[in-house]
């Protein structure tokens, strides 16, 4: 079970959504934080009907973003083990003001959530090992 973490800082740059296969797609956001004295970026993953939550986000727009830590071990057919690690956005909110929304999340009250998206999002990501490498 992953614990929910609040990130905040600015928006640096927003992707386009991909669909990746008929039950999975996803929309990437990249936030500047500043540690100290240095700047750090994090590519933060919206999945599904999570996507449209980057609608109203834009570029330069100081957002707090609360995020489940993924992570997943794979091994190659080389035998070598590996770590996968995803930082998995849930919601969006611009500093100072209320939560986005979209219209599809309301409209997906009933669809794909928390462990059974991401048991989407392996089996898409990790489902067959000799398709990775």
């Amino acid at each position: 079970m992953s614990e929910i973490i609040k990130v905040t800082g600015k928006v640096h740059s927003i992707g386009k959504e991909q669909i990746v296969s008929e039950k999975f797609k996803k929309r990437e956001i990249v936030l500047e934080t500043t540690q100290g004295n240095y700047k750090n970026h994090r590519v933060i993953q919206f999945t599904n009907d999570k996507t449209g939550l980057l609608d109203n986000a834009k570029v330069g727009m100081d957002v707090s973003i609360n995020i489940n830590l993924k992570g997943r071990l794979w091994t190659g057919n080389d035998g070598i083990e590996k770590c996968f690690n995803t930082d998995e956005g849930w919601t969006i909110e611009q500093v100072g003001a209320k939560p986005m929304q979209n219209t599809s999340e309301k409209m997906h009250a009933s669809g794909l959530r928390g462990e059974i998206a991401q048991d989407h999002f392996d089996q898409h990501m990790y489902g067959n090992d000799n398709d990775l490498f």
